[in-house]
């Protein structure tokens, strides 16, 4: 099942990723209290997410064309020490009780474009560490990674938030970058399988566009991720406003609902690990439509704590994308997946999200309650 695991440079970067993504999930939940206790405003979070988000969808692509050119190993050693500046920098400001919210704006800002280079470099890098044979089994476990580290950082961010106040848990985010900068000195190049790296030329971005263009299995995939990306995917805004205006509940009650959505993501990503090849087309459409039925079910629902342990499902697609596209065009390719994947956040951010209008499911619960309240002066 983790026989990807067996490569020693692997290992040092999964090692380091867990350690790195556990520190990010806590900034992420650490910077949504941050905005509400600043603002108490859904719009202003939608705001930050928006910044946060957006600069992938310009930068993306561009990102994934850096990666095919360049050593992706040096570019993760400076993208991922530029993450560790800005999260610094908001811890000491936010400790030192002079965070405003434009230094938020600001800061989300600065990490989206570090991110929308560091996202296609680093899944891109992911094939030169374990070769193609075992690409598919190294995405299953980087899911895992990721989704475990979606479980641990919520709950340690609460518990951290709740005693020590939101920036020490940035402060944490900064120190967990060491991990996974120490696993990238630590590799042996040697063993590595590098992709060709692409010489500098007009229309190598075009060139990318085209490739998934003509390939129906990737158009898939990504479409996938765009729809359920845009419609879907809204946790992390629609879960900090329901524990503090729906349930008022502190920031330890925020970081359980988000490691609550995250077991069962993690628990999809273990069972793909042992995948042996890619999904198919039916799979995919299969998955996504699960998903969207089972989200229209807990929308439905009128208790608020159903609607938060109701089973979600997503596609299945990581393992689909990367086995299909030859190693010369891996960073382009993860941009683009990247693009579609964060774009729907971006929009949906730059919309607006007042609770009343955000979420489905409060939305439905409230209809549901107005329609089976008794007529005044009548007993319940």
């Amino acid at each position: 099942m983790f026989r990807s695991l067996r490569v020693r440079n692997y290992r040092l970067y999964a090692s380091g990723q867990l350690v790195s993504l556990t520190g990010n999930w806590m900034q992420r939940v650490a910077q949504d209290w941050l905005v509400l206790n600043l603002t108490n405003s859904g719009t202003a979070l939608g705001i930050v997410t928006a910044l946060q988000f957006g600069p992938s969808l310009l930068l993306g692509l561009w990102g994934g064309v850096l990666a095919d050119r360049g050593d992706k190993r040096k570019l993760l050693l400076a993208t991922q020490t530029a993450l560790a500046v800005v999260a610094l920098v908001l811890g000491v400001l936010d400790v030192g009780g002079v965070v405003r919210y434009w230094h938020v704006l600001v800061l989300a800002t600065a990490l989206g474009v570090v991110t929308a280079i560091d996202m296609p470099v680093r899944q891109s890098f992911v094939v030169e560490m374990v070769g193609r044979d075992d690409l598919t089994n190294a995405v299953g476990i980087n899911s895992t990674i990721f989704n475990a580290a979606r479980i641990l950082g919520p709950a340690v961010a609460g518990v951290m938030i709740t005693a020590v106040g939101t920036g020490w848990a940035f402060v944490a985010n900064a120190g967990s970058s060491v991990a996974v900068l120490l696993g990238l000195c630590m590799m042996r190049p040697a063993e590595l399988f590098p992709a060709p790296q692409l010489a500098r030329a007009k229309g190598q971005l075009r060139a990318g566009v085209r490739y998934v263009l003509g390939r129906h299995d990737l158009l898939l995939a990504m479409g996938l991720i765009f729809i359920v990306g845009t419609f879907g995917l809204n946790f992390q805004i629609t879960t900090a406003l329901i524990a503090k205006q729906l349930f008022h509940r502190s920031a330890s009650g925020y970081g359980l609902l988000s490691t609550a959505l995250a077991v069962g993501a993690c628990v999809g990503a273990v069972l793909a690990t042992r995948r042996t090849r890619r999904p198919s087309s039916l799979f995919l459409v299969g998955a996504a439509t699960a998903f969207g039925l089972i989200e229209v079910a807990a929308g439905s629902m009128h208790d608020g704590g159903k609607c938060v342990r109701a089973a979600r499902r997503r596609a299945d697609d990581a393992g689909t994308c990367h086995g299909a596209v030859p190693d010369v065009l891996h960073g382009r390719h993860a941009a683009g997946r990247a693009d579609r994947r964060l774009d729907g956040r971006g929009v949906r951010a730059a919309l607006g999200h007042d609770r009343r209008w955000t979420d489905l499911s409060g939305c439905c619960s409230r209809s549901r309650r107005r329609r089976r309240a008794p007529p005044r002066g009548q007993p319940c």
